[in-house]
């Protein structure tokens, strides 16, 4: 369950980031959490540390008035 919703998340970032559409972030944010689950306990650690570095870079701008990069 862990794993559906760290690609969830890592999909979302990936097709904002490349406004390619929800399909191709679901792909990649699929495909790149699976790989990164076979890997163990570093790989998961991997994709969460991804996603709270984005969550506070994206915090820290808000704060700042600056627009988040994308």
């Amino acid at each position: 369950m862990l794993r559906t919703i760290l690609g969830a998340l890592v999909g979302r970032e990936v097709s904002q980031s490349n406004r390619g559409g929800g399909v191709k972030g679901a792909v990649i944010g699929g495909l790149l959490t699976r790989g990164l689950s076979r890997m163990g306990p570093l790989g998961m650690a991997a994709s969460a540390a991804y996603l709270g570095k984005k969550a506070y870079d994206r915090h820290k701008a808000s704060r700042a008035g600056v627009p988040p990069r994308v």
